[in-house]
């Protein structure tokens, strides 16, 4: 494991005070007299009226365990229904999800066509894409500049906003307008959705990082820091914590409660190109050094795993101790953190042709289901098994042009994937049959 350091801004989130010293002040001997009965001026019942007050920190964990259960026998009078929901809530705490790839598995490629959308939404590739946890709203970012906002369930788009023009991926920052103006110079390269829906984050090469209501799309902070164009971003699950990665070779860290910077995370050796976590404060990055990194944030540490030969794109956590990678030499590799090699690699997941790159250009996970996207003209559906440590393909899906960005819906059957006919972070290929925009895919439910 390598250091982790940061330097801190001006502005740095301020950890909040534990909600109430309850008992910290000394009461001297003249206050013995004083009614008990009555609070301690800050609205705080004394020990004796607290029935819990003398119970050892063992009893209050019981007692509450106890009330737990009850209230989920009260929502689902059936035993078996509170020993499932008991599991599934466990698992979900270890960062693992009800299993979804066999439902995959039950269907083929024309069945998940028969349940694709497809909107044409950006004039040039999309680059980024991001949907809400229940699925009702989804974003996509493009080299045109724009943000476009989708009601997934109608299939249709809602609203664009149009940034300060594709300027290319030259935009110099004395280029660009005021924190508040708006939209992004050039291309927009990164989106991410808080997980209660509440904001989405936006990114590109014009360094900024703006922060939207995710409802009525309005602007609510803007982010400097980073001294080349921002390129990856992720929330971690359960909080307001956004990670950013940037082609300034940094991981830094947002708090968007106090919407302010926290830290940054040195140790890549170059571009910083995807970046994805999960509940616990550990995130992992991939970039142009050809490594993919684990940062430990409690712990100040991160670890690096070494595969690949050319450099690693995209990257995605199974869970919070197993992640894939993907890269420009064609290899989607499996990991283990406690690993110091990836326990699977597929070599050419997205085979190289004379027309075609073979790169990995994008990965998306969820619970054990995995998919990856190149310009070979699929989009690719693997089963992630953490117990085995080993990927198996389930179906190729149809899908033309660069497949630059993809997303699941945590908490609903569907995804959604950008394609664009140029690579979103250049210009080495042009594939003229694809059409700029979004596909969103509706996946089984049953298998």
């Amino acid at each position: 494991a390598e250091g982790m350091s940061g330097r801190r801004a001006s502005k740095v989130a301020k950890k909040q005070k534990p909600d109430g010293a309850r008992w910290d002040a000394e009461i001297s001997s003249d206050d013995e007299d004083h009614d008990m009965n009555q609070t301690n001026g800050n609205g705080v019942l004394r020990p004796e009226d607290d029935p819990f007050f003398s119970e050892t920190p063992d009893e209050t964990r019981v007692r509450k365990a106890k009330e737990y259960l009850e209230k989920l026998r009260e929502d689902n009078p059936e035993e078996e229904d509170v020993e499932k929901q008991l599991e599934e809530e466990a698992l979900e705490i270890r960062g693992i999800k009800p299993k979804i790839a066999h439902q995959v598995r039950s269907v083929n490629a024309t069945q998940l066509l028969e349940g694709m959308r497809t909107i044409r939404s950006h004039q040039l590739s999309v680059t980024s894409v991001a949907i809400t946890h229940d699925a009702s709203l989804a974003f996509s970012g493009s080299k045109d500049s724009t943000i476009v906002q989708y009601d997934v369930e109608a299939g249709k788009k809602l609203f664009c906003y149009k940034g300060l023009g594709a300027k290319g991926s030259t935009v110099k920052r004395k280029s660009v307008g005021a924190l508040g103006s708006g939209g992004h110079a050039g291309h927009v390269l990164a989106l991410a959705v808080s997980s209660d829906n509440k904001f989405l984050a936006t990114a590109g090469v014009d360094q900024l990082i703006r922060i939207w209501d995710t409802k009525n799309f309005e602007l609510l902070e803007s982010f400097q820091g980073h001294r080349g164009p921002v390129s990856a971003l992720t929330f971690r699950e359960g909080t307001h914590t956004l990670y950013s990665g940037s082609n300034d070779r940094t991981v830094k860290i947002w708090n968007l409660d106090q919407m302010a910077y926290v830290d940054s995370l040195f140790g890549h050796g170059a571009e910083v190109i995807g970046i994805d976590t999960q509940s616990r404060e550990r995130v992992v990055s991939v970039g142009m050094d050809k490594t993919a990194r684990v940062w430990k944030i409690q712990q100040g540490t991160h670890l690096v795993f070494k595969h690949h030969t050319s450099s690693a794109d995209a990257c995605a956590m199974v869970d919070n101790d197993h992640f894939v990678s993907g890269g420009q030499d064609g290899a989607l590799a499996f990991w283990d953190i406690a690993k110091k090699n990836p326990t699977w690699v597929i070599r050419s997941a997205h085979p190289k042709t004379p027309t075609t790159s073979g790169w990995i250009t994008s990965v998306a996970n969820k619970s054990d289901l995995l998919a990856s996207g190149s310009d070979d003209g699929f989009l690719k559906f693997y089963e992630a098994d953490v117990g085995s440590r080993k990927l198996s393909h389930i179906v190729d899906v149809p899908m033309p042009g660069f497949l630059n960005a993809m997303s699941f819906a945590k908490d609903a059957p569907v995804m959604i994937v950008g394609v664009g006919q140029e690579h979103r972070l250049g210009r080495w290929d042009v594939h003229k049959d694809a059409r700029n925009g979004v596909r969103i895919l509706r996946l089984p439910t049953q298998g």
